[in-house]
């Protein structure tokens, strides 16, 4: 009697056990899965912020262009 108590306590710690395995694999893998999404996330964010600096940019290149050409039409109005 005692021993087949001792067998059911043994199979279930062994079933314990193996369901503990499989949980902290599903955890790894989890782990990896959301250390991998922030990476992408960080990327995404330092493009979006280079994409945010280029447009910056080309707002001042357009600025610059529009002032050089308002002062060659102000300049040919007055040779005129």
């Amino acid at each position: 009697q005692l021993h087949n108590h001792l067998v059911h306590i043994r199979r279930h710690m062994e079933g314990l056990l193996a369901e503990n395995r499989q949980l902290r694999e599903r955890a790894r893998t989890a782990e990896q899965e959301l250390r991998n999404q922030r990476e992408r996330l960080q990327s995404l964010e330092q493009d979006l912020q280079r994409l945010h600096q280029d447009r910056e940019d080309a707002r001042r290149a357009i600025a610059q262009a529009l002032e050089v050409i308002n002062d060659l039409i102000a300049e040919h109005q007055e040779s005129e």
